[in-house]
């Protein structure tokens, strides 16, 4: 803040200092004389003057700014209001009867939060015996990023349907915005001034669809059109007509030479769901004691989270470092010893290559003991029938597959 807000008692000892160098005729100011009174007032209605002064500029500055004035300034700079609350989403590890079909729409899954998930495709089940499938909470808000191994049961179960479990957690749900996320979206904005570039498009987009989080060029087709590729803040994707009418929202926007002739409002664009890149965890640990498995799973998971959000991942260094994770594993407090030949990204103990123009996402969490047993120190109903005495994803991929 540029105006300094300043205290009665300053302002009048300020006054009085100014008042006594310029005049011999009086000496002394005391309490309850008339230059004292004088004086506070004076101090009084400068402190006023400043607060309307630092009002004014609040409204100028969003640093400085808060509440229903930051409100006021995206509405002033012609920035998409404050964001509402959004849906959670993440992958359940469904075991089932082979050709058993789970149904979006019909299948919802529930937990010991009270949050209900939906599919967000229909899925059938493999030769493997087992999918992750994607849902997304009908609720909103930050109470739908619920925790691990949390969301067991399935309503309208389907025929041949044994286990559900969510062995990561939730992520994406959000309340409305809160002051520093607005803040540094204002800030952001101008933006959207800048014609022809994807700050721009990705700032128009946010007008209209609250979810859009960042956009990226991801090439040209055989037919001339520019690809896009959006995530989302809570990673679910865009259903087709959303797709379609954000492209007709976003028409304006865009550059001549990505309009079609004769004055068409098609653009020669293609808004598509942003790719991910699927990754499995499986590693062995041993706890310090006093520590319990959840809280420590909980840490781990938050912190992988922060690693690979969208919104910081750099396309151009697209690589899983593999030993930078299991560092940032072992410096979780209560964590004992992770041996490092049991921590595996997809099955091997190594670097994982995120393919061009796609995104990391964590689907599988598996976390054993030493002896090669699943940790879990609450009451969710995991079945270790379903987890073997071994790195699972090992398993998987040197049997199963």
């Amino acid at each position: 803040m540029y105006i300094k807000v300043t205290n009665t008692e300053e302002l009048k000892q300020l006054f009085e200092e100014m008042f006594l160098n310029k005049t011999d005729k009086v000496t002394k100011i005391s309490d309850h004389s008339v230059m004292n009174g004088a004086a506070y007032g004076i101090s009084k209605v400068a402190q006023k003057v400043i607060k309307e002064a630092a009002l004014v500029e609040a409204h100028l500055y969003p640093d400085v700014a808060y509440g229903e004035i930051l409100d006021e300034i995206a509405d002033n700079f012609g920035i998409a209001p404050r964001f509402g609350a959004s849906k959670s989403s993440m992958f359940l590890k469904v075991v089932a009867a082979e050709g058993t079909i789970y149904l979006a729409g019909t299948n919802e899954f529930r937990g010991n939060d009270g949050i209900t998930f939906e599919l967000e495709n229909h899925t059938t089940i493999g030769a493997n015996g087992y999918e992750y499938i994607k849902v997304r909470s009908k609720e909103q808000g930050s109470k739908t990023n619920v925790e691990a191994l949390t969301v067991n049961r399935v309503s309208s179960q389907p025929t041949g349907h044994l286990l559900a479990i969510n062995e990561y957690r939730a992520i994406g749900g959000r309340d409305i915005e809160s002051d520093d996320a607005f803040r540094k979206r204002i800030k952001e904005g101008s933006n959207i001034l800048a014609r022809g570039t994807l700050s721009m498009i990705e700032q128009a987009m946010m007008l209209y669809n609250d979810n859009v989080q960042r956009v990226f060029y991801s090439g040209i087709d055989v037919n001339g059109k520019v690809h896009l590729k959006i995530t989302t803040q809570n990673q679910v994707d865009l259903t087709s007509s959303e797709l379609e009418t954000l492209l007709e929202d976003i028409a304006p926007y865009m550059n001549l030479v990505d309009l079609k002739q004769y004055s068409s409002t098609v653009v020669n664009v293609v808004l598509e769901n942003a790719d991910y890149e699927y990754i499995d965890f499986s590693f062995r640990i041993s706890l310090n004691a006093g520590y319990d498995a959840d809280s420590v799973r909980k840490e781990i998971q938050t912190r992988f989270t922060k690693v690979f959000n969208p919104d910081k991942w750099d396309l151009l260094n697209n690589k899983v470092e593999w030993d930078n994770l299991l560092e940032l594993v072992k410096k979780v407090r209560g964590v004992k010893y992770v041996p490092d030949n049991y921590f595996l990204i997809n099955s091997e103990a190594k670097d994982f290559a995120v393919e061009l123009n796609k995104f990391p996402k964590v689907r599988g969490f598996i976390m054993y003991d030493t002896t090669g047993v699943v940790l879990s120190d609450n009451n969710n109903q995991i079945t270790p029938a379903y987890y073997p005495n071994q790195p699972d994803f090992s398993f998987q991929s040197s049997v199963i597959e």
